[in-house]
């Protein structure tokens, strides 16, 4: 299998740099589009440094004869396929029952949907590793993993506790009526508010180191190994 070592290639030394300085920008935008007041200047930006960064990946995957560009599209169809069926989502609760069901079916399409970019990511991590020897892009897949879990944890306990406290509000005759109603839902919801927010906080810690990882291994690739076959199967 030929190698590519960077000091060699002008072309992986500048899709190095692309990825892994569209990538810092990308998270430096990305924090401040979560100011509200910020989000709406900061967002074009953050889809030029998208845009680039996929230039940067485009410019690897040739490079390494690989697909890692091409699962990139895929993801990036999938987020638009998401995005247009959404709001037929709204129209789903008026077909069912009751609140269970309708929860049972959005969970049912989130986890489809979040399982599929998690098998591109999956994808996408270990054929990085396996072109540049980084282990480092693994390590950032599993804390993806375990963010995408804290989140999941955290957003069944709350559903669970707020059903469960508002049970236990009706059975004690709390929230018949008037202000003894606005007290249990207040206190459900903020039920509700802490048991997400205990999760929500800890994935965010493990977001920032698989963005740490992901960052490290970009900036001490030295080499790069070349596919034999470009085809979207990662090697043994």
């Amino acid at each position: 299998m030929q190698t590519i070592h960077i000091n060699d290639s002008k072309e992986l030394q500048e899709a190095r740099k692309i990825i892994l300085y569209s990538t810092l920008v990308g998270i430096f935008l990305g924090y401040i589009s979560a100011f509200g007041s910020l989000s709406i200047i900061a967002s074009p930006f953050l889809l030029v440094v998208y845009i680039v960064a996929l230039v940067g990946f485009y410019r690897f995957s040739n490079l390494c004869n690989t697909f890692i560009f091409r699962l990139m599209i895929f993801s990036i169809l999938l987020l638009i396929l998401a995005s247009l069926l959404s709001p037929f989502a709204l129209f789903v609760p008026g077909f069912l029952q009751n609140d269970i069901e309708t929860l049972i079916i959005t969970s049912i399409i989130c986890i489809a949907y979040a399982s599929m970019q998690i098998y591109l990511l999956y994808l996408i991590c270990y054929e990085l590793a396996a072109r540049t020897g980084q282990k480092e892009f693994i390590t950032a897949f599993r804390l993806v993993c375990v963010c995408a879990l804290l989140l999941v944890v955290g957003l069944f306990s709350s559903t669970m506790i707020e059903s469960e406290s508002r049970t236990i509000f009706s059975n004690y005759g709390i929230g018949n009526g008037g202000i003894d109603n606005g007290i249990s839902n207040s206190n459900a919801r903020s039920i509700q508010v802490s048991t997400f927010s205990i999760p929500y906080t800890i994935a965010k810690f493990v977001a920032i180191a698989a963005y740490g990882f992901f960052i490290l291994g970009i900036y001490r690739i030295k080499e790069v190994t070349i596919r034999e076959v470009n085809q979207i199967r990662l090697e043994k």
